[in-house]
This record gives C-alpha cells, structure tokens and sequence, in this order.
C-alpha cells in the first residue's frame, strides 16, 4: 500500500499543505455563501453576482466577498450619544452613564 504522496509523486508536506489550503477553501467558501445570505445589501446589489463570484473563483472569490462585496451595517449610536448627543462633552456623558446605571440622584 503506497502513500498518497507517493502516488502524486510529492513530499509529504506538500500534502499536507495542499489539504490544508482545500479545508481553508470549503471553509471560507461556506462562511461566504452563509454571509451572502443573510446579507440584506451588497455590493452592486447584486447577491447573484457574488454567488457566481464565490462558487466559481474558490478561495479568491470568497476573500474579493469578504472584502468588497458585504456592506457592514452602520454603527448605531450608543445610548449615551443618543441621549446626551454627539457634541456632549465627557463630563456630560459620564453623568448620564452614571445615572443609567445608578439611577438619577435625587436632589434635596
């Protein structure tokens, strides 16, 4: 019984590199079409495109998704921000962060 290294005629760790970069490909290729999916918006609001892109292309495609074609959501402001505002200074924020946690002091 011969070795699969043996039967393609290389080392050993050319094997194990060659699984390796075919795990990394499936990998990353499921993690993009599950990405793609859930995604509401990508780039050139095309998912067809992208899914073609993932599926023929192997690894590049899915790393040219991953960084091109998903359009992250904008952060949403925190509570603070929202409440004390973006120009709020730091002392004004800390307070109400105090107060959200702790409950507004009462005064005398």
């Amino acid at each position: 019984m011969t070795s699969l290294a043996e039967q393609l005629g290389v080392s050993v760790g050319v094997v194990i590199l060659l699984v390796a970069v075919l795990v990394a490909q499936a990998t990353l290729q499921v993690l993009a079409l599950v990405s793609l999916y859930r995604s509401r918006e990508v780039l050139f609001n095309s998912k067809w495109l992208w899914l073609a892109v993932v599926l023929l292309l192997g690894l590049v495609g899915s790393l040219l998704y991953f960084a091109l074609g998903r359009r992250l959501p904008a952060a949403a402001p925190t509570q603070s921000q929202a409440v004390a505002g973006p120009r709020a200074n730091s002392g004004e924020r800390a307070g109400h962060a105090v107060d959200v946690l702790y409950g507004r002091k009462e005064e005398p």
